[in-house]
């Protein structure tokens, strides 16, 4: 609504100039400077999606009056008028001092537009005859420069929705002719100078959202300079936070008798910071249209509202406030609110609305996320005479029953929109719902449990433009809902006969989404005839047979289109040129194969690639690489594509590239190096040089690279010093060899590290005590040397994961490690350490308490150029191995608590602290030379699955405390020197007799060797992993260890 408003200002303003100011008469002819002003500006542009900027050509008959975007005046032939405003269609580093001989312009609009690291030039002064500027939402960054304030004509000011910084010029409090002021939606801090004051035509003034800003409360005299804009229509002060806590300047906000909106959405209001507020007058009560007091706790029963709520509200914006159905109540019992249009009450806890009687002007009313629950939700407490009503939104509740349908069908004749999704509703979805929906556009009732065929009625109702049953168990024949369904009035079609009526003239439907349900059969040919659509989802269905391009070939505004998940070959022929431009391409598991799909080469618009496991194979075409070059994330893994990636002279800028298990060899190129999220693994790649050390200069880009499980041979290059935004690396299972290059301490924003199973020699790095960001590091199956250094504990304090079994490490377990307090997962097993396990234990805190916090998942974020933030995830997985088998485990969170220190020379006694590590799922400390006792309060681990004592020269008696921990699954005591019965209890007698066997002195179930004053029944049969041969499992060369890798995965904005 917000915007609304402000666009119809901005057109207003706009037109006012044109009428004022110029003809647009036949005639006028553009000055040769202005023109290369133009031009020149023109460079700066690196990309026009629109083409904009395709008739400003260069040549001696050119006349860039006639240029789109260009108006003369047809007095003086001068530019008078720029207008580029876009859809972020222009990008690029632009120079607006370029323009400066453009001195008769009065109207500048560059707004909507990328202009990303471009600053407001302080040489902006000299347009002095500019009457309107809009540079708003084009990511423009840097101060606002005090220069502004001399444009002494300026009448419509709009710098909002940038990256703009520092205090607010005093100097734009000069522009005595301004009327609309919008700096919104920037980062700009400091106290909102008091010359603001001055600008006593202003109407409209939008400051909200820049959390920084605050009022001068220190100087009253200066704060009521907000008194002296008598003519202020519109007022934003949203999250300027100390608002709520100015007794004064909710007191001046109410004297602006003009206000017709009034916004200040996460101001700190509350009754706790102001419990006296209705004291103060509100001289707007009258002509207050819009309020917007959402983000503000209004909960208290006794709070007492800082504004009148007149009759004449149109708009009511209280979301997030923290409201009760009791404050609802005293809300709508205490102010008349019948000419209410908009009422935006999302994200409170409600649970019920039958204390509401709800105006019957009421167009639009929002009830996402308000605990609403069926049971409490009595539909017939809505006023029956809801005809007004356009657009409903009951989404992220807990509705379960589908008398929902019956109201809406029952009570309401005009909606335009309903929402229903993120709620429990089950059951079918009634037959007869879409026939009563005569001005439906959108519908959505995605994630829910609904269930049966989709009725085809919904397929009835003309104006339908975006339909949305992702993420349901809905069944039956795709088929038969598309070819039974008219998508318009069916009388009309009955006439219709044939496939070759064009069908597409009765359809809206611009947004289809059927993903994720069980629907089977075929895609129809017919769904070519919804001419209109841009959006089709269809992946994660039972969908089979044959996709022609004959299905497309109508579909001439296809842009997102996802088969993904389904049984589908596509064969599509050589030559076929698609009549669309796709930017969303889903195909995962679909038969594209055997080659790559050559219809491809003419898509240029490509932001997301999905085609995974489609069966093909062959060489990649290198034209393949430009065409992907702007895209958010590419997938082409688990296909058979072959040979070298040549290294084209190229700059991508992709956010991530998924490769993963193809058959792709030789060096990796160094036009990926610039990918931040690239994924090569299980591949053929050899050469690590190029993609390393090619480009040298300091990399901001790349934050997760994985080329585990290739053919990498050679030293590791010592090229990581200009990668300094690395944050996941995996080289994991390669030839790699030599030592770690030091210049991987550079890598300080590193939190995994992952260079296990390579043939690395020499000592860790010192270097890597920069990398204090690291949660994971595994080094393990290498051939480092020396001991553990005692840096790791006193520098890499965030480790949770750290594996450097398998190496040939020697010495004594450093103290220093205790300081890995967050650790979940200790490996030093298999080198060759010796002495005594540390006694600090206890100081390993992660493990002490038995949690489940989930430490899997990360993410890395990257901006990328006029498309956003992209959120790239990153996981730890991990597998146990036994006797060379892989094992995924469900709960890694939770099996992320693990200490394995077998195969080594410890010696000593296993230290009684350990039983302090309640939380322990893991404990190895098989073959090592340990003697003494168990700890006999070893059964205080009630957590622990997997305990392996075996091979050590351990004595005494099991402890009767093993037999209380029912968690245990793996246990191996054996090859020790136990002795005595062991403990009685169906835990300790039902694992098989190998876990016990080799200690001559112990006696029980389950081994055959019965004790003196036994009287126990025969052993029962193990209920636990037992292998298939006859070899004794712990008697083989068997260990306990931990594979820790890498899973990927992003998300963008939800689709739209």
């Amino acid at each position: 609504m917000a915007f609304i408003w402000k666009f119809f200002y901005a057109l207003f303003a706009l037109l006012l100039l044109l009428h004022t100011s110029f003809s647009l008469a036949e005639g006028a002819k553009c000055i040769e400077n202005e023109r290369q002003a133009l031009l020149l500006f023109k460079q700066g542009i690196l990309q026009d999606d629109s083409g904009m900027l395709s008739t400003w050509r260069d040549g001696d008959h050119e006349d860039c009056c006639n240029w789109k975007g260009v108006h003369c005046s047809n007095e003086t032939d001068h530019i008078q008028f720029l207008n580029l405003r876009g859809s972020s269609s222009l990008s690029g580093k632009i120079n607006i001092t370029s323009l400066s001989e453009l001195h008769d312009m009065e109207c500048l609009d560059l707004s909507g537009n990328d202009f990303y690291l471009n600053e407001i030039p302080e040489s902006i002064e000299s347009f002095t005859n500019l009457r309107y500027l809009n540079l708003s939402f084009s990511d423009f960054f840097g101060p606002i420069p005090y220069q502004l304030g001399k444009l002494s004509n300026l009448v419509y000011l709009d710098l909002s929705g940038n990256e703009l910084v520092g205090d607010i010029p005093w100097t734009i409090g000069n522009i005595s002719k301004l009327q609309h002021l919008y700096l919104g939606r920037n980062s700009l801090e400091g106290v909102i100078p008091s010359q603001l004051g001055n600008l006593s035509m202003l109407q409209t003034l939008e400051l909200g959202g820049n959390f920084k800003l605050t009022l001068d409360e220190q100087n009253n005299h200066d704060a009521k300079w907000l008194s002296e804009l008598s003519s202020l229509s519109s007022l934003d002060l949203s999250s300027v936070s100390d608002v709520g806590y100015s007794h004064l300047w909710l007191q001046l906000i109410g004297e602006l008798s003009k206000l017709r909106v009034l916004r200040l959405r996460g101001c700190g209001i509350s009754y706790t910071h102001n419990p006296s507020l209705t004291s103060y007058p509100s001289n707007y009560s009258s002509s207050l249209v819009i309020l917007d007091l959402s983000e503000n706790n209004l909960n208290s029963a006794s709070f007492q509202w800082p504004f009148n709520l007149s009759s004449n509200l149109r708009g009511l914006y209280l979301s997030y406030c923290n409201l009760s159905r009791t404050d609802l109540h005293f809300t709508f019992s205490n102010f008349q609110l019948s000419s209410l249009i908009v009422l935006d009450l999302s994200y409170n806890n409600l649970m019920s609305l039958t204390a509401v009687n709800f105006s019957s002007n009421l167009q639009v009313l929002n009830l996402q996320n308000c605990s609403l629950l069926s049971d409490n939700l009595t539909f017939t407490s809505f006023n029956p005479n809801l005809t007004s009503l356009v657009h409903l939104d009951f989404s992220d509740n807990l509705l379960t029953s589908s008398l929902i349908f019956h109201w809406i069908s029952n009570f309401t004749f005009n909606l335009h929109e309903i929402r229903l999704p993120a709620n429990l509703l089950e059951g079918p979805i009634p037959e007869g719902f879409g026939n009563t929906m005569n001005s439906l556009e959108v519908l959505d009732l995605s994630y829910n449990k609904l269930y049966g065929e989709i009725p085809t009625s919904l397929g009835n109702i003309c104006t339908l433009k975006r339909l949305s049953l992702y993420h349901n168990n809905f069944s039956g024949e795709l088929s038969s809902f598309i070819q039974n369904t008219s998508w318009c009035n069916s009388h009309q079609l009955q006439q219709i006969k044939g496939m070759s009526t064009n069908l597409s003239v009765f359809s809206f439907l611009e947004y289809l989404d059927l993903s994720n349900n069980q629907l089977k059969g075929e895609v129809p040919k017919s769904i070519g005839l919804l001419s209109q659509l841009n959006r089709l989802f269809l992946d994660g269905n039972n969908l089979g047979g044959v996709i022609t391009e004959s299905h497309f070939n109508k579909l001439s505004n296809l842009k997102g289109l996802s088969l993904s998940g389904n049984s589908l070959a596509l064969q599509i022929s050589t030559g076929w040129i698609a009549p669309f431009q796709l930017q969303e391409l889903e195909m995962a598991s679909c038969m594209l194969g055997p080659y790559f799909p050559h219809w491809l080469h003419n898509q240029h618009k490509l932001e997301s690639l999905d085609i995974s496991n489609c069966r093909l194979s062959g060489f990649m075409p290198e034209w393949f690489w430009p065409l992907i070059k702007d895209a958010i994330d590419v997938n082409i893994s688990y296909n058979n594509f072959l040979g070298e990636i040549p290294n084209l002279s190229l700059k991508l800028s992709t956010g991530a590239i998924y490769l993963t298990s193809n058959n792709f060899e030789g060096a990796v190129p160094s036009f990926f190096s610039r990918v931040p999220t690239l994924d090569l693994s299980e591949n053929k790649f050899s050469n690590l040089v190029p993609l390393l050390c090619d480009q040298i200069e300091d990399n901001e880009d790349m934050g997760i690279l994985d080329i585990s499980n290739n053919r990498l041979e050679g030293h590791l290059p010592d090229c990581w010093s200009h990668l300094s935004s690395l944050t996941f690396v995996d080289l994991s299972n390669n030839n790699l060899s030599g030592v770690m290059p030091t210049s991987m301490g550079r890598l300080m924003n590193l939190e995994a590290l992952v260079l296990r199973n390579n043939s690395l020699v020499g000592e860790l790095p010192f270097s890597l005590t920069n990398c204090f960001q690291l949660l994971l590091l595994d080094v393990s199956e290498n051939k480092l040397l020396g001991s553990i250094p005692s840096w790791i504990g006193e520098n890499l304090g965030q480790l949770r994961i750290l594996s450097l079994r398998m190496n040939n490490l020697y010495g004594k377990i450093p103290l220093y490690l205790c300081r890995l307090g967050h650790i979940r997962l200790l490996d030093l097993s298999h080198n060759n350490l010796s002495n005594e396990i540390p006694s600090c234990l206890q100081n390993f805190r992660a493990l002490v308490h038995d949690d489940y916090i989930n430490l899997a998942s990360h993410s890395y974020e990257f901006n990328q150029a006029g498309k956003g933030s992209t959120y790239f995830s990153f996981e730890f997985y991990i597998t146990l191995m036994w006797k060379g088998k892989d094992d995924l485990f469900k709960r890694p969170e939770q099996l992320l608590k693990s200490i394995d220190l077998s195969g080594n020379a410890l010696t000593g006694e296993i230290p009684k602290e350990v039983v302090s590590l309640l939380g322990l799922v893991s404990l190895n400390l098989s073959r090592n030379k340990l003697s003494g006792k168990i700890p006999p309060k070893i059964g205080n681990l009630g957590s622990l699955e997997f305990l392996d004592l075996s091979r050590n020269r351990l004595s005494g008696p099991i402890p009767q405390s093993l037999a209380h921990i029912d968690r245990l699954s793996v246990l191996d005591l054996s090859n020790n020197h136990l002795s005595g019965n062991i403990p009685k209890g169906t835990q300790l007698q039902s694992f098989n007799a190998t876990s016990y066997e080799g200690n001559l002195d112990l006696c029980g179930a389950p081994l055959d060797k019965k004790c003196l004053d036994d009287e126990t029944p025969s052993p029962q049969p193990s209920n636990h992993y037992e292998d298939d041969d006859d070899d004794s499992y712990f008697t083989q060369d068997f260990y306990l260890s931990l594979g820790l890798g890498f899973a990927f995965g992003f998300w963008i904005e939800s689709r739209s």
